[in-house]
Order: structure tokens, then C-alpha cells, then sequence
């Protein structure tokens, strides 16, 4: 109970530090850093049916970024994901390239992907 406890402690925290219930898709810092593709929420569903965001590395540079823009944007979409998966133990799973194959259909990525 005391770690379930602290989780959801520290999970409000997080929620208060990053201000996450007034970030919405039309706040100033997602709006910025959504051209840039650096995450993109794709309408299709890995294997086992959890929602797919990819992070291109090569989109991933700091030079001439606003870290709160970058922060408001990224906590944007990792709240948005959430939303979409009711399966909370195994909701964010992290793939490189070359296994991608074993997670989703690789023909959901659009071609500049």
C-alpha cells in the first residue's frame, strides 16, 4: 500500500509541476512544437492494441528549442496517449527501429517516418 500510495503522490506532483490540466492542443508551446514532428500520435494500434506515438530521433535536436515549449509538448502527448489506453500497467513501451516489426505494422508510419 505505501508504494501505491507514493506513486500516486508523485504522480499528482508531476501533474502540478508540469501544469498538466491547463495544457490542452491548442496551448501556444504544443502548437510550436507540433510542426516540428518530433512526436506523432499515429491513428493506428501496436499489436497487443495500445495507441502508437513515434519519436524521431533525427526531429530530437535542442539547438534553437524552447525547453517549455518542448516540455508543455511532450507532456501533451504522453497525456493524450494515456487517455487513449485504459490498459495502465503496460501502457508506454519503448522500440528501436530495427524491432518495430515485432510491435505494429510498420505500414501505419507515414512515409517521412
Amino acid at each position: 500500500m505505501t508504494v501505491a500510495i507514493a506513486k500516486l503522490l508523485g504522480s499528482e506532483e508531476w501533474r502540478r509541476e508540469h501544469k498538466v490540466s491547463t495544457i490542452t492542443s491548442t496551448s501556444p508551446g504544443v502548437v510550436r512544437m507540433g510542426v516540428t514532428r518530433l512526436a506523432v500520435l499515429l491513428g493506428g494500434r501496436d499489436k497487443v492494441g495500445r495507441p502508437v506515438v513515434v519519436v524521431t530521433a533525427r526531429n530530437h535536436s535542442l539547438i534553437g528549442r524552447d525547453m517549455d515549449d518542448m516540455t508543455q509538448y511532450m507532456v501533451h502527448v504522453l497525456v493524450s496517449v494515456c487517455t487513449l489506453d485504459e490498459n495502465t500497467a503496460s501502457k508506454i513501451k519503448f522500440v528501436k527501429t530495427e524491432t518495430i516489426g515485432e510491435h505494429f505494422d510498420p505500414s501505419i508510419l507515414s512515409s517521412d517516418m
